[in-house]
């Protein structure tokens, strides 16, 4: 969980193409970049996701979200987020390249 935060966050919001839900992410500086997540409603009920690096509606209109590496897809059930895992991506290390001679010098 977040420790000590900026006073004031960057906030994004994305309306939902039904029109009926919002994702908010709040994004804080201090003392690492970290973007807490979550959906409200029209009445303003809030429904966490979570602290994580992205979160978007994709062209499905699905929520998507990732945090440590892990990628998700959110499912709303009775005002509660559901994760569910599409993918790790902590075990994917780039494979070190030489650098091509001209961009060897500046």
């Amino acid at each position: 969980m977040p420790v000590a935060r900026t006073n004031q966050p960057a906030i994004s919001e994305k309306l939902f193409a039904n029109g009926k839900l919002t994702l908010r992410v709040e994004k804080y500086y201090d003392p690492d970049e970290q973007m807490l997540c979550y959906v409200i409603d029209r009445k303003d009920h809030r429904m966490d996701i979570g602290v994580g690096s992205w979160a978007d509606i994709d062209q499905q209109g699905r929520l998507v979200f990732s945090s440590k590496g892990k990628l998700y897809v959110c499912t709303i059930k009775k005002y509660e987020i559901v994760l569910k895992e599409l993918a790790d991506f902590n075990g994917s290390k780039p494979s070190t390249l030489k650098a091509p001679a001209c961009a060897q010098h500046w």
